[in-house]
Formats: structure tokens, sequence, C-alpha cells
């Protein structure tokens, strides 16, 4: 720093040793050296808002968040981590805001819309997931990939919210409907799960079976038959299935979870 005073390598160590010395002033009053296009300098901000953190100031690290935002629009690495900021502040409605501005930045990216699904299902309750899931369904009506993902989480939710009558609706709609042989697969495991789930083994065994007919790699298929054929007590069935499976699939743990199953 003699030699340059400007130099921000040198500026974040001394800020780094300032702030494991307990002392955010002195590390922020060094940072604030830096030159203006360290601005960009993701390593220095994250150290800036440290410093701001251990110093309280949080209206410094809200603004420090909001300001990365903006300059890294399309990082949402940074959204996410103030979304998770906010939510341990326990101020949900900017955590929402958040995603809801990343989910209309995105508005074609299913991952993004699924996230602000199970964000509202878990902070606002299930009723506020299954609108949100309707309106995505309805607004994917040319999409049949992220329409089929939306309708299969909705067929989900209304399973694990209580309705099961529902969701055997629904997972038997998507089965009856796809056009494709992936996503029919899918629903019938899905419904697979369902039946088994109502202790309806025999007929969650013959929908397994479906699936595995139509894709006999399918893992996830091959596990619901194997644990329905471990519940109804034929372990050298399920032993069979599951090395095919393994076989196809190695390195898929929750085979190898019920193949030790099996074998007890």
């Amino acid at each position: 720093l003699a030699q340059d005073p400007n130099n921000t390598d040198a500026l974040m160590v001394l800020a780094t040793e300032r702030l494991r010395n307990s002392d955010p002033t002195q590390a922020l009053a060094i940072l604030d050296r830096a030159p203006a296009d360290s601005e960009r300098n993701v390593g220095l901000q994250m150290l800036r808002m440290a410093a701001l953190d251990a110093s309280g100031d949080q209206a410094g690290v809200e603004k420090l968040f909001e300001r990365l935002i903006e300059l890294f629009p399309d990082n949402q690495g940074f959204r996410g981590a103030l979304v998770t900021w906010y939510l341990n502040a326990n101020r949900v409605d900017d955590a929402e805001r958040v995603l809801r501005d990343l989910g209309k930045a995105n508005p074609t990216d299913a991952d993004t819309q699924l996230r602000i699904v199970s964000f509202l299902g878990a902070k606002r309750g299930p009723e506020a997931a299954k609108a949100e899931l309707n309106r995505l369904i309805e607004q994917a009506a040319d999409d049949k990939a992220a329409r089929f993902r939306y309708q299969m989480a909705l067929a989900q939710l209304e399973y694990s919210s209580g309705d099961k009558d529902k969701a055997l609706e629904l997972t038997q709609s998507l089965i009856d409907t796809s056009t494709d042989a992936e996503s029919k697969t899918k629903a019938l495991v899905a419904l697979a799960r369902i039946q088994a789930g109502q202790e309806k083994t025999d007929l969650a065994l013959s929908t397994a079976s479906k699936a595995i007919e139509a894709d006999p790699g399918n893992s996830d298929a091959v596990s619901v038959r194997a644990s329905i054929l471990l519940i109804q007590g034929k372990p050298e069935e399920a032993i069979k299935d599951l090395l095919v499976a393994i076989n196809e699939a190695p390195d898929t743990v929750g085979l190898h979870g019920l193949l030790a199953e099996a074998y007890d």
C-alpha cells in the first residue's frame, strides 16, 4: 500500500485482518479507499457486506444486495441470497417481491416459477401455491413441457395437502392426455406412488409395471415397484428388479438403499 495506496488486493487483505479483529468500522473505512472500478469486484463486495453485517448496518447490507443485483442482473445467486437474508429477518413480503421480480424476468423458466410456488407453499400456505400453479398452467398453454411440470406439481400438492382424490384425478388425466412417452411414464410413476400411499398395493404394482414396460431403465419406476414388492413380502422379486436397474443406473443412491433393505 505504501507504493500503491489503491491496490485492491492489499486493501482487501488489510480489511480482512481488521474484520477478524472485530473492527468492522475500520474494515469498511479501508474498503472505501478502493478505486471506483473495483465496484464489480465480487470478492471485495462480499467482504464489504460481511463488515456491514458485523457492524449492524442492516440497511447497508440491503442496499449493497440491491446494488449487486443491479450490477449483475443475470446472476440469480445474489437474488437468492437476498431472499434468504429477508427470510432470516422475517421479511416475508420483501422475499416474495424479490422472487416475483425474478419470475417476471424469467417468465418461461419453469425452475424459477416452481421456486416461487415452493416459497408460497411454505410461507403462504398450500392454497396460495395451488393458485399460482393454476395461473402458470393457464399461462403455459403453448409450452407443453412447462405445462406438464406445473400440472405434475399441482397433483403432488393436492396429494400432500390432503385431497388424494383430486391428486388421482389430475394424475390420471395427465396419463390420458400426455402425447410423449417420457411424460406419460413420469405420470404413471406418480400415480403408482399415490396408489401405494393409499395402500392400494396391487393397483400400484400394476401401474408401476406399466411404467417399466414403457421405460425399462426408469429408476423411479423400479424404485416404486421394488418398494411395493417389499411391502408385499416379495424380496426376491424386488432384488431382481433392483439389480437390473442398478446395472443401468449405478449412481442412483436410492436403488442401493432399497437393495440393502431387500437383502435384510
